[in-house]
């Protein structure tokens, strides 16, 4: 009898997608933990700890409605490419200014942050179907929901020994790394169908970016239920952070 693990351990591009899931989710475990740190030792008041926790959480409301349209609209692996990329040099940033720049900068590269942060998530479970089809869609999304999690046990560890044996300088850097390396995994990932567009996409586009997002906003704030899930969603991400 066949095994039906097979399929998805030989797709090289899934296998690739989940590394760099884990990487990107690892390093955001470690670098919130870096920069909690970081602005504890800076300035010893627990209201900027506040701060920078709601500035890494709270962006994730609207932005998720904003990249699942680009993600839609355009190329899945160059918008994902690009933020990772940014996200890489806005933690390698933040390590090379903590002690010699004001807060308010750092809340800034913060909220830059925070916009970014959920990127990697929602464009691997888009680009599942791409990569697998719906033959082992189920399966696959299973194996992308376990590899997303991971990094909130392994992440913290990894981060609180960085920081006794190098501070918040060497875990920031760890974090600005996976982020790149995440990048570099995904500028590497070739899609059968990344090209492909269905008749049903085009509808959805007639709309325009705007409208489209506005759409999805309306449906949340309408939809009692769904505006609690999203709620209690962000909340729980930011609470593994």
């Amino acid at each position: 009898m066949k095994n039906p693990r097979v399929p998805l351990l030989h797709n090289r591009m899934f296998v690739a997608l989940q590394i760099g899931g884990f990487l990107s989710g690892f390093g955001d475990q470690v670098g919130a933990i870096a920069l909690y740190w970081a602005v504890m030792t800076a300035t010893g008041r627990s209201l900027d700890m506040g701060l920078i926790t709601l500035l890494l959480g709270l962006p994730g409301l609207l932005s998720g409605m904003v990249w699942g349209e680009l993600l839609d609209r355009w190329s899945k692996r160059w918008i994902i490419f690009f933020g990772k990329g940014l996200l890489g040099g806005i933690f390698y940033a933040m390590g090379d200014l903590q002690h010699t720049v004001s807060i308010a900068l750092l809340y800034g590269l913060t909220l830059l942050a925070g916009l970014l942060a959920h990127l990697m998530t929602i464009g691997s479970f888009a680009m599942v179907p791409d990569l697998i089809g719906s033959s082992d869609l189920l399966r696959a999304n299973t194996v992308n929901e376990v590899v997303t999690h991971l990094p909130i046990v392994v992440g913290p560890l990894v981060a609180g020994w960085l920081m006794t044996a190098g501070g918040a300088y060497s875990a920031l850097r760890l974090a600005a790394l996976s982020f790149w390396f995440t990048a570099a995994l995904i500028f590497f990932l070739k899609s059968p169908s990344e090209n492909r567009q269905t008749a049903g996409n085009c509808q959805f586009r007639s709309h325009g970016f705007f409208g489209s997002v506005g759409e999805s906003l309306r449906a949340m704030i309408q939809n009692p239920a769904l505006r609690w899930i999203t709620v209690l969603m962000d909340l729980s991400k930011t609470d593994h952070r």
